[in-house]
């Protein structure tokens, strides 16, 4: 909502079910409330057609100063998105698009259209503990549930089984393996090596080099699955900082797992010791308008001109040593977040239990 006064596109990008369509019903019931049903507009599959009719006889909305697009699947066709690339080309129009793969869109718009992004993670702990279908777990049971399945379990709903429900779970692995081979012409296998690898290596510096080394890969055949699981919101990357010396780095990426129970599945591993890390480099995406990996410590956050460093501490690991590092760093804030500490100052250092960081809204 504080993207409404921005004219242009703003993508919703995410891939199926995590929950675009309903967020963009939301827009629409919010807008509704503050500017008016003449003045707000929901396009989805089964109203295309009729909003593009609208527009061929020349309806006085869609040269109304402000006006709102709200369209579903902007990258269902070629159709759809050309004509709402147009409206947002030629008319003073604040349009909200939700998709699966912004770079449909983008190859699309060149750059005559102002496009803002808005990645859709899976759910949060915190938007999980309200919406799951296990309310009847204490809120510390419930994380483990978290921690090891996916996010959107409560969308499948109670009628379904265990087995029925991680069924759907390997088939939207299978899904994203098919879709990168329809759009790039990669071969599944090649999508899938990439995926263990990062799944693997969570936590590790990785540039494409390293990567296509390890795996005897082209080069351009890793730019093009990376850039492919990043735009569908499988997996999200971070560039580093050099938090002693403010710096920003160059070379490398650290690479984490959108989904808790993909993470588990690639790596083959029930109880993933850099599940937490990769839990928590998820969270601050959500919340900080930048995120960085830093020499010293596991994150580097910017945000109104503020500086935050992050230390993750994972179970058996001393936690005192990595206090110590943290003092060092200059930063407007400190955390370090474990599961195996109590949330407490400890000097100058915010000491954060995981549990308490994530139900953090």
């Amino acid at each position: 909502m504080r993207a409404r006064e921005v004219r242009g596109l703003k993508l919703i990008r995410g891939g199926r079910g995590s929950g675009k369509t309903t967020l963009l019903h939301l827009l629409y019931e919010e807008l509704l409330c503050s500017a008016g049903r003449a003045n707000v507009r929901i396009i989805d599959a089964g109203s295309f057609d009729e909003f593009k009719r609208a527009f061929d006889t020349s309806d006085d909305f869609f040269f109304h100063p402000r006006s709102f697009f709200l369209v579903d699947d902007i990258d269902e066709s070629r159709e759809k998105t050309d004509f709402i690339l147009y409206l947002a080309r030629f008319f003073n129009a604040s349009i909200y698009a939700t998709c699966r793969s912004s770079s449909f869109v983008t190859d699309r718009s060149g750059t005559s259209v102002c496009i803002n992004f808005f990645p859709l993670y899976p759910l949060s702990f915190s938007e999980y503990r309200e919406c799951s279908i296990f309310r009847y777990l204490g809120t510390t049971e419930l994380y483990d549930v978290f921690k090891k399945s996916l996010n959107d379990i409560a969308v499948i709903g109670k009628n379904h089984s265990e087995q029925v429900y991680f069924s759907v779970c390997l088939d939207r692995i299978g899904e994203i393996k098919n879709y990168i081979k329809k759009e790039k012409g990669i071969a599944r296998s090649l999508t899938e090596s990439i995926l263990i690898l990062i799944a693997c290596n969570i936590g590790r510096i990785l540039s494409v080099d390293d990567i296509s080394f390890k795996m005897r890969m082209e080069k351009r055949l890793v730019k093009d699955i990376l850039s492919s699981l990043e735009d569908m919101n499988i997996i999200a990357s971070i560039t580093g900082y050099d938090e002693k010396n403010d710096e920003f780095l160059t070379d490398g990426r650290k690479y984490y797992m959108t989904d808790n129970y993909f993470l588990n599945h690639l790596s083959q591993c029930d109880d993933n010791p850099m599940m937490l890390e990769n839990m928590v480099a998820i969270e601050l995406l959500r919340r900080s308008d930048s995120l960085y990996y830093g020499i010293e410590a596991d994150f580097i956050a910017f945000s109104d001109y503020e500086k935050e460093i992050y230390q993750v501490v994972n179970r058996g690991e001393d936690i005192n040593s990595r206090l110590e590092a943290l003092r060092d760093i200059k930063a407007e804030y400190r955390y370090i977040i474990s599961e195996e500490i109590e949330t407490e100052m400890k000097g100058d250092v915010n000491a954060v239990n995981a549990l308490c960081f994530f139900l953090k809204r």
